[in-house]
């Protein structure tokens, strides 16, 4: 009888080590470092990697919408460029990020 409650065990063992390869990398980080609610900016930088990459795959990490395009669209003028004291290089290396845009009064900067 202890012989098959081992085989059991160790049966379920090989099925949970399975199943925490076979959901990938993304599940298992969001996982082992799950955000706490679903405000983006208490996030921890690695959090909210894990919680972009997956915003599709996994909506309950991070709640997310779809807002449709008005119909009334202005562009926006180009503004002088703007000064901001800050090292926009080191600033995308440090946040990951990809993308600022800077509008000023009204003005693209």
């Amino acid at each position: 009888m202890l012989k098959y409650i081992g085989y059991g065990i160790g049966g379920l063992a090989v099925l949970a080590a399975a199943g925490w390869w076979a959901i990938g990398p993304d599940y298992r980080a969001a996982l082992r470092d799950m955000p706490e609610g679903s405000d983006v900016f208490a996030f921890t930088l690695n959090q909210r990697d894990i919680a972009f990459r997956m915003l599709d795959a996994a909506p309950w990490i991070m709640k997310s919408r779809d807002i449709e395009a008005g119909g009334d669209m202005k562009p926006l003028p180009k503004g002088e460029p703007l000064d901001i004291g800050l090292n926009i290089d080191a600033y995308f290396e440090d946040q990951r990020a990809s993308a600022l845009i800077i509008i000023h009064n009204g003005k693209v900067r």
